[in-house]
């Protein structure tokens, strides 16, 4: 099929819209046929001009190269203590256990027992709550 038009097509569409207008309209109908192929390509070069641009950019500007750091301070023969679990804000096991009682009585579930100690093994979970879930898992890690 082809995509182009000769001039014998042209021909007889031009006969045929003198046939449908008429001589006294037939120029108005050319000169808006002009002005609307006028418009389509002042759009077309429009668009053609921002793809260049955007092409042309290629992304975001790269950031300045980092300032030279400053020579580092000589080692002290006293370091500064580790920080401890309170320093770095990790609650510490009291506050756990307080703040999992204050969760269960929200969601009106059974008291947990405070835990002296911190190895010792939790009783088997009251209310029909399977052992698994009562315990933290490690992501489907058995080890």
């Amino acid at each position: 099929m082809p995509t182009s038009l000769g001039p014998a097509e042209i021909l007889v569409i031009l006969v045929v819209a003198l046939i449908v207008l008429g001589p006294t309209r037939l120029p108005e109908a050319g000169r808006q046929v002009g002005r609307f192929i006028s418009e389509v390509r002042h759009w077309s070069t429009a668009v053609q001009t921002e793809i260049r641009q955007v092409i042309e950019t290629e992304g975001e500007p790269q950031p300045p190269p980092p300032a030279v750091a400053p020579p580092a301070a000589p080692a002290t023969a006293n370091p500064s203590p580790l920080p401890t679990p309170a320093d770095l804000g990790t609650p510490s096991p009291d506050a756990e256990a307080a703040a999992r009682a204050a969760t269960a009585a929200e969601w009106g579930l059974p008291q947990p027992p405070l835990q002296s100690q911190p190895g010792a093994a939790a009783p088997p979970p009251a209310g029909g709550i399977p052992p698994e879930w009562a315990s933290p898992s490690t992501n489907g890690d058995s080890s």
